[in-house]
């Protein structure tokens, strides 16, 4: 039988990717020795704060021929780390033409998640017909993961949007997301001005399985100037009306931030209204903006 470098890492199928927890090692077995005189292990690529030279010297080899290689957890690197682990037989020397043959190294990636569950780049990934991410679409897998899940749903009001004689909620017309199943870390500032009446309420709605809580400053009665800070409250349900005073010819603002769980996908929408019908205008002004950062 002609010797092969295919190994495989922490008992997965060979030369497949594996994830590693913080705090795992690593183990990676050839899944042959037969033919096999001499084996060389190293590592080749990591992401960009990770030393291939270092992880490499802490590599611990056994076995008969050397067919096993070990990595301790300190030596992998932490959350948000990667490496490119190979294997060359026999110094590559194919023993039938005496010529080096690259058919005699393999190469298999691992990686521990980011803090978000996202697989991070070695360096080289994004080279032309690389396919260490994904035997079939290479470094597009993770790519589109932190494209499609990872990266923040950014909402952003470019214009004023006003309203007169309404106490009944409505959605924002640009603060919504819309968010899939996971666990998010959410944050809105929020830009308005209103008459002390109707003055301004609001509250976050959800469709979906959503379950949103958090706190939120605003503006008190007692105090109206426009640069005062205000109130506090921690731990309350944001999908509930909360009413904010407001006083004539000065800009307020809401700071809310939060949690959203989502077990079924579906929107997060800002909703508002005037806390009492009014002929006055309320307004809430452009710059202010929604963002929902995956977390879980």
């Amino acid at each position: 039988m002609a010797a092969s470098p295919s190994f495989a890492i922490n008992g997965a199928s060979a030369n497949t990717k594996v994830s590693i927890a913080v705090g795992g090692t690593l183990q990676a077995i050839l899944s042959s020795i037969d033919g096999i005189r001499s084996v060389v292990w190293t590592v080749t690529r990591t992401d960009d704060t990770s030393v291939a030279a270092t992880i490499t010297a802490a590599i611990v080899q056994s076995g008969s021929v050397g067919q096993q290689a070990d990595i301790a957890a300190p030596d992998l690197g932490g959350a948000g780390t990667c490496g490119i682990l190979s294997c060359t037989v026999n110094s590559g020397i194919n023993s039938l033409t005496g010529e080096l043959d690259a058919t005699l190294t393999q190469t298999v990636k691992w990686y521990v998640p980011s803090e978000g569950g996202l697989e991070v780049l070695a360096v080289g990934e994004l080279d032309v017909g690389n396919r260490e991410s994904d035997a079939t679409f290479g470094a597009v897998v993770p790519l589109n993961a932190i494209i499609r899940d990872g990266a923040p749903a950014f909402a952003y009001k470019a214009a004023d949007e006003a309203i007169t004689t309404d106490s009944g909620f409505s959605d924002d017309d640009s603060l919504l997301s819309v968010l899939k199943v996971g666990t998010y870390a959410l944050e809105l500032n929020v830009r308005l001005s209103s008459d002390a009446t109707p003055a301004f309420k609001w509250r976050v709605a959800a469709s979906g399985g959503l379950a949103v809580s958090g706190i939120w400053l605003g503006s008190v009665a007692t105090t109206v100037a426009a640069d005062s800070i205000v109130r506090g409250n921690s731990s309350v349900a944001l999908l509930t009306s909360h009413p904010v005073p407001t006083a004539t010819t000065a800009d307020f603002f809401l700071q809310i931030a939060g949690t959203a769980v989502v077990t079924t996908a579906g929107t997060l929408n800002f909703q508002w209204a005037q806390a009492t019908s009014d002929a006055a205008t309320t307004t809430v002004h452009a710059g202010s903006f929604m963002k929902a950062t995956k977390i879980a």
